[in-house]
């Protein structure tokens, strides 16, 4: 039997067409990131699974990923 493995570790990254920022800190599931300047057009990407893929008999087949909660900019 195939054991499927499952991890906590979102991956959460933001991606552009020039560049992938990672977060420069996480705490408390908080993520913290340096946005290039310029950097106007981006998406959140993470890891996602179908329930499905680690207990078949499951019908659930949505592929959820990471809950945003907000989006905030750096106050100077």
């Amino acid at each position: 039997m195939l054991r499927k493995t499952t991890t906590m570790e979102s991956e959460l990254r933001i991606v552009s067409i020039s560049a992938t920022v990672r977060p420069i800190g996480v705490e408390n599931g908080r993520h913290t990131y340096a946005l290039p300047k310029g950097m106007m057009e981006v998406r959140v990407i993470s890891r996602a699974g179908a329930p499905t893929r680690t207990c078949p008999r499951l019908e659930d087949r949505r592929c959820p990923g990471v809950h945003v909660e907000r989006i905030m900019p750096r106050m100077a």
